[in-house]
Protein backbone atom coordinates (compact mmCIF):
# COMPACT_ATOMS: atom_id res chain seq x y z
CA UNK A 1 0.00 0.00 0.00
CA UNK A 2 1.71 3.32 -0.40
CA UNK A 3 2.24 6.30 1.65
CA UNK A 4 -0.98 8.33 -0.20
CA UNK A 5 -3.69 5.78 -0.20
CA UNK A 6 -2.46 4.82 3.73
CA UNK A 7 -2.78 8.79 4.71
CA UNK A 8 -6.86 8.64 2.86
CA UNK A 9 -7.78 4.96 4.63
CA UNK A 10 -6.31 6.30 7.91
CA UNK A 11 -8.09 9.62 7.43
CA UNK A 12 -11.45 7.87 6.65
CA UNK A 13 -11.10 6.01 9.31
CA UNK A 14 -10.45 8.60 11.92
CA UNK A 15 -13.66 10.29 10.68
CA UNK A 16 -15.37 7.39 11.28
CA UNK A 17 -13.60 6.74 14.68
CA UNK A 18 -14.63 9.97 15.56
CA UNK A 19 -18.73 10.24 14.39
CA UNK A 20 -18.91 6.80 16.12
CA UNK A 21 -17.16 7.91 19.43
CA UNK A 22 -19.47 11.42 19.78
CA UNK A 23 -22.57 9.20 19.27
CA UNK A 24 -21.21 6.33 21.79
CA UNK A 25 -19.78 8.88 24.07
CA UNK A 26 -23.27 9.93 25.38
CA UNK A 27 -23.79 6.50 27.26
CA UNK A 28 -21.04 7.40 29.63
CA UNK A 29 -20.19 11.14 29.11
CA UNK A 30 -21.32 13.41 31.70
CA UNK A 31 -19.58 16.83 30.16
CA UNK A 32 -22.52 18.72 30.44
CA UNK A 33 -20.66 22.07 29.40
CA UNK A 34 -18.40 21.38 26.23
CA UNK A 35 -19.20 23.46 23.43
CA UNK A 36 -16.80 22.12 20.75
CA UNK A 37 -13.82 19.43 20.28
CA UNK A 38 -11.34 19.88 17.03
CA UNK A 39 -9.90 16.77 16.42
CA UNK A 40 -6.71 16.45 13.94
CA UNK A 41 -3.70 14.65 13.34
CA UNK A 42 -0.19 15.30 11.48
CA UNK A 43 1.85 12.86 9.81
CA UNK A 44 5.36 12.55 11.80
CA UNK A 45 7.18 9.54 10.35
CA UNK A 46 6.42 6.08 9.65
CA UNK A 47 3.40 4.47 11.12
CA UNK A 48 3.54 7.59 13.75
CA UNK A 49 1.11 10.54 13.81
CA UNK A 50 0.48 13.33 16.52
CA UNK A 51 -3.10 13.40 17.24
CA UNK A 52 -4.17 16.73 19.00
CA UNK A 53 -7.40 17.72 20.67
CA UNK A 54 -8.97 20.78 21.41
CA UNK A 55 -11.60 21.10 23.47
CA UNK A 56 -13.79 24.21 24.51
CA UNK A 57 -15.34 24.29 27.68
CA UNK A 58 -18.35 26.73 29.01
CA UNK A 59 -16.44 27.71 32.42
CA UNK A 60 -19.93 27.76 34.47
CA UNK A 61 -20.80 23.84 33.21
CA UNK A 62 -21.00 21.44 35.81
CA UNK A 63 -18.51 19.28 34.44
CA UNK A 64 -15.73 22.37 33.53
CA UNK A 65 -13.56 21.58 36.39
CA UNK A 66 -13.04 17.96 35.37
CA UNK A 67 -10.98 18.94 31.73
CA UNK A 68 -7.64 19.53 33.55
CA UNK A 69 -8.15 16.50 34.83
CA UNK A 70 -8.87 14.84 32.09
CA UNK A 71 -7.01 12.02 29.73
CA UNK A 72 -9.16 11.79 26.41
CA UNK A 73 -9.01 8.66 25.02
CA UNK A 74 -8.78 7.58 21.18
CA UNK A 75 -9.08 4.24 19.92
CA UNK A 76 -7.59 3.68 16.78
CA UNK A 77 -9.36 1.32 13.77
CA UNK A 78 -8.27 0.18 10.53
CA UNK A 79 -11.84 -0.73 9.30
CA UNK A 80 -13.31 -2.69 11.72
CA UNK A 81 -10.10 -4.05 13.13
CA UNK A 82 -8.91 -2.06 16.41
CA UNK A 83 -5.15 -1.81 16.04
CA UNK A 84 -4.53 0.76 19.47
CA UNK A 85 -5.63 3.18 21.62
CA UNK A 86 -4.12 5.96 22.79
CA UNK A 87 -4.62 8.36 25.94
CA UNK A 88 -3.99 11.64 25.03
CA UNK A 89 -2.13 14.25 27.48
CA UNK A 90 -3.12 17.83 28.16
CA UNK A 91 -0.57 20.31 26.80
CA UNK A 92 0.45 23.57 28.86
CA UNK A 93 -0.87 25.80 30.38
CA UNK A 94 -2.98 23.16 32.12
CA UNK A 95 -5.44 25.49 32.96
CA UNK A 96 -6.36 26.37 30.12
CA UNK A 97 -6.76 29.78 27.72
CA UNK A 98 -9.86 32.00 27.81
CA UNK A 99 -11.04 32.47 24.59
CA UNK A 100 -14.24 34.29 25.50
CA UNK A 101 -14.76 36.80 23.01
CA UNK A 102 -15.70 39.97 24.62
CA UNK A 103 -14.50 43.46 24.73
CA UNK A 104 -11.32 44.08 26.51
CA UNK A 105 -12.71 46.31 29.16
CA UNK A 106 -14.83 43.04 29.75
CA UNK A 107 -12.02 40.15 29.39
CA UNK A 108 -12.18 40.05 33.45
CA UNK A 109 -15.59 39.93 34.31
CA UNK A 110 -16.23 36.50 32.47
CA UNK A 111 -17.39 33.62 34.84
CA UNK A 112 -14.05 31.74 34.10
CA UNK A 113 -12.76 34.50 36.25
CA UNK A 114 -15.65 34.54 38.64
CA UNK A 115 -18.44 32.34 38.27
CA UNK A 116 -21.08 34.72 39.89
CA UNK A 117 -20.95 37.10 36.88
CA UNK A 118 -22.88 37.48 33.96
CA UNK A 119 -20.97 37.42 30.97
CA UNK A 120 -20.19 33.58 30.11
CA UNK A 121 -16.80 32.25 29.61
CA UNK A 122 -14.92 29.87 27.34
CA UNK A 123 -11.74 28.09 27.70
CA UNK A 124 -9.84 25.90 25.19
CA UNK A 125 -7.71 22.91 26.48
CA UNK A 126 -5.12 21.25 24.41
CA UNK A 127 -4.48 17.80 24.27
CA UNK A 128 -2.22 15.42 22.27
CA UNK A 129 0.01 11.96 21.93
CA UNK A 130 1.90 10.33 19.42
Amino acid sequence: MNKLHFIKKTSRCLRSLFIILLLLSSLGSYATHIVGVDLSYTYVSGTTYKITLVAYGDCAGASFPSLPLSSPLICIYDGNTSVGSLNLTLQPPTAGVEITPVCPADTSKTQCTNIAFTIPGIKKFVYSGN
